[in-house]
């Protein structure tokens, strides 16, 4: 059975066959053997509209049926990675236990989750603002640092890569 011109098709295989090509946003050019299919699927895809056009890149992405408000035909949206920010990140705390007493199980160090002063004000991990005593303790900077190296993390749907085609010949499908 012939298809329709700019019918989409999945294919198993690893070659488009004749009458079609990949999904893979290839520029045509405008001339008389590509109208038709220019007549059907226009710019939405890409190109200028003159001397070319774009075939739909189906290429890492799962078609979306064009619902026309939320999605609209040929409209690429979302991405393969994203790096988190902080207003991204829930809402979370981490809890830190500290005293103003000489520290008794890490000799004043982090080593045991409990910050203590280590009597020494080299290597203290409190600083005591002047005049305040020691139940109002500001935290060292060198106390806690910051953490991630903030490369992407994917965001991707379990997939299964497959092939798309277009039909570049076929019948010109008739409106109702």
């Amino acid at each position: 059975m012939e298809p329709f011109l700019a019918e989409i098709k999945m294919i198993s295989f690893h070659y488009a066959p004749k009458g079609w090509a990949f999904c893979n946003g290839q520029v045509l050019t405008l001339n008389k053997d590509t109208k038709d299919l220019f007549s059907l699927i226009g710019i939405q895809f890409g190109g200028d509209g003159v001397n070319n056009f774009a075939l739909p890149d189906l290429r890492g992405r799962v078609p979306m049926v064009n619902d026309n408000v939320n999605i609209k035909q040929g409209q690429s949206i979302g991405s393969a990675s994203i790096k988190l920010t902080y207003k991204q990140m829930p809402l979370h705390n981490h809890q830190l236990n500290a005293s103003t007493l000489p520290g008794s199980l890490g000799s004043g160090n982090p080593d045991n989750n409990i910050f203590g002063d280590t009597g020494d004000a080299d290597k203290d991990y409190f600083t005591y603002p002047q005049g305040q005593s020691p139940a109002l303790v500001t935290m060292s900077l060198k106390t806690i640092a910051e953490a991630g190296i903030s490369d992407p993390i994917a965001n991707l749907m379990p997939y299964l890569g497959i092939n798309f085609i277009i039909a570049t010949s076929g019948i010109y499908p008739q409106k109702p």
